[in-house]
């Protein structure tokens, strides 16, 4: 699986993910409706991977190695329990999509403003948002 580029792993039972970030060919993971709790540090090493669908887990935070995914466009984490996110995912400049809808923020990291290639921005029901970024 050297080669592998695309891996849906969704609607299984999973809380954890470490061996697939030996998978260093990855452009797309799919990993919805799971029970993550946490995501690896290794995370990182994935730094092709341009599309990450984790919705439907119950994550609570992000590594702040999530900001070594330079090439990554999509990064959906709806319907988890995401608090707040690492300052690290404002190094994401390819991103276009990033969806929190239905977590628990209470704000975004200031320098979010600097994505500039964020043409999609969901934060819808996270009823503890208090401020948006302008």
């Amino acid at each position: 699986m050297k080669n592998l580029r695309r891996l849906n792993l969704d609607n299984n039972v999973l809380s954890d993910i470490t061996c697939v970030c030996k998978l260093k060919t990855l452009r797309e993971l799919r990993v919805n409706n799971n029970f993550l709790g946490t995501l690896t540090m290794d995370i990182g090493k994935l730094t092709k991977l341009r599309l990450l669908y984790l919705d439907n887990n119950q994550l609570v935070t992000l590594p702040s190695s999530i900001g070594r995914l330079k090439s990554l466009c999509v990064l959906r984490l709806n319907n988890n329990n995401i608090e707040d996110l690492p300052l690290s995912v404002c190094s994401l400049r390819q991103l276009k999509v990033l969806e929190l809808k239905s977590n628990l923020l209470t704000q975004l990291p200031e320098n979010i403003r600097e994505l500039e290639s964020l043409a999609k921005l969901d934060v819808r029901e996270n009823g503890c948002l208090l401020e948006v970024v302008s």
